[in-house]
């Protein structure tokens, strides 16, 4: 009896740390959440778009400027674009995206 409380412990706890994985997986999958387009506030007209499959562009105008590829982790950002990569500091607030770079920080709004 004791082997079968045992082993039920253990299946329990294994799914559980499959289902913690499959989470995290899609988070970093999915950039962390990111999916979606964020326009610049406060002026300027830059709209980032993050896509499924960690790609990314970005427009003004509704002209792109720019295509790449993104990914995040443990709060940091990272764009790549052509031979150049961008690696800043990121946080979400309800819908607004706020990326730092220094003492500099932008907020984006999720369209």
């Amino acid at each position: 009896m004791k082997n079968t409380l045992k082993t039920k412990a253990v299946l329990k706890i294994a799914g559980i740390i499959a289902f913690a994985a499959i989470i995290g997986f899609t988070m970093i999958a999915c950039g962390g959440g990111l999916n979606g387009s964020y326009s610049l506030q406060g002026g300027g007209d830059l709209t980032y778009n993050f896509l499924s499959g960690g790609k990314m562009s970005m427009e003004s105008g509704g002209k792109v400027l720019g295509e790449g590829t993104f990914k995040t982790s443990g709060g940091k950002l990272t764009i790549t674009a052509g031979e150049g990569e961008q690696t800043m500091d990121y946080k979400l607030e309800g819908k607004n995206l706020i990326i730092s770079v220094g003492d500099q920080s932008l907020t984006f709004a999720k369209n």
